[in-house]
């Protein structure tokens, strides 16, 4: 059900959006669905721990993920 709903929620803004703004928005729902997970947590300290690892933008991630492309 999820996989169809997001097939389908690609397939009609695909066309309108750039593929850097679709990242943007698919990034940002899988960190707020990860915040979600995070406060499932009992334990407070990996709870915090889980909850820093969503802080970071896509712009920092996509930079991230660029400099580590280029160190291999």
């Amino acid at each position: 059900m999820k996989k169809s709903l997001v097939i389908l929620l690609c397939s009609t803004v695909l066309p309108a959006c750039s593929s850097q703004q679709l990242f943007g928005s698919l990034y940002s729902s899988a960190q707020n669905w990860q915040r979600d997970q995070c406060v499932r947590i009992a334990d407070h300290q990996e709870r915090e721990r889980c909850m820093a690892s969503t802080s970071k933008t896509y712009e920092e991630y996509k930079a991230q993920s660029g400099a580590a492309k280029k160190d291999e």
